[in-house]
């Protein structure tokens, strides 16, 4: 059992009887049966369906949510939240102080306490125990660099902004956030809802976020995916000194890799495909 310290991360927090209600009406999860303790991945779009800002959302209380995200977008997403707040008796504050760090163990041999908020995307990624306060890590939790949590989530295929979710680019179904509980299609209405449906629906989905290995630690985030000397994609967020990434993909390209078995390289480094098996089965553009 291990724990990590994401000092990269700050919080705001969405406070008042009408917290829920605001928060459902904007990001694309379901908010309001978010129970107290629990956690819940969510998107604010662009009206255009991109995403502008990826978050966790943690239901602290019944009226009282924090939003954790990266710290240099924080302000950016308050200013954003204040705007469509309008007349609301919400309160929508910066949380001092805040302090954040996730138990998990990357070999699932080991059960974890019951302690902080279980990872919404995958239960394997363990708890993020957030707060403002000293953060209860239990006594036998050994801490390690958080590059450990970043290699187990991108072996996960757990993409997260702003790497791998490049802000007011990347598409909620091209991510593959739909198989990590970030997204609701039973819901009304939020910013971005008439895209993100209509890319579902009519499935236009081109691309996606998949998981790459290679045997040399090489990889590296902008660099081009090649099926031959066609650029098929990009690498997004890396580990393993480079051997192990997410990248976005083209699903054609990876359609005619699986079915012809082509080669598939990063500069000269030959790459494979690391698509974790629980995950609901690749749908190819027809």
């Amino acid at each position: 059992m291990y724990f990590a310290i994401r000092d990269n991360l700050s919080a705001l927090q969405i406070s008042g009887s009408e917290a829920a209600d605001f928060l459902n009406d904007l990001l694309t999860a379901q908010i309001a049966n978010v129970e107290i303790g629990q956690a819940q991945a969510a998107c604010l779009l662009s009206p255009q369906g991109r995403i502008l800002f990826d978050m966790l959302v943690f239901r602290a209380e019944e009226d009282r949510f924090w939003l954790q995200a990266p710290s240099a977008e924080v302000a950016d997403l308050r200013k954003r939240l204040v705007m469509y707040r309008l007349r609301r008796p919400i309160g929508i504050e910066l949380c001092e102080a805040w302090m954040s760090a996730v138990l998990f163990d990357d070999t699932a041999q080991t059960a974890l306490p019951e302690v902080g908020f279980v990872d919404p995307r995958d239960a394997a990624l363990g708890s993020h125990i957030v707060g403002t306060a000293e953060l209860p890590i239990p006594d036998k939790a050994e801490q390690v660099d958080e590059t450990r949590w970043q290699a187990h989530r991108i072996a996960r295929n757990v993409p997260e902004g702003p790497i791998d979710l490049v802000r007011n680019r990347a598409l909620m179904l091209e991510a593959g956030l739909d198989s990590f509980n970030a997204v609701d299609f039973s819901k009304g209405c939020y910013v971005g809802q008439e895209v993100t449906a209509r890319t579902k629906y009519r499935g236009l989905v081109k691309r996606r976020i998949l998981c790459i290995r290679s045997t040399d630690s090489n990889l590296a985030s902008g660099m081009d995916v090649l099926n031959g000397d066609v650029v098929i994609g990009q690498v997004l967020s890396c580990a393993h000194d480079g051997s192990l990434a997410l990248a976005t993909l083209r699903l054609d390209a990876v359609q005619t890799h699986m079915n012809e078995d082509t080669a598939l390289r990063v500069g000269e480094t030959q790459i494979t495909l690391h698509y974790p098996a629980h995950l609901p089965e690749i749908q190819f553009p027809e």
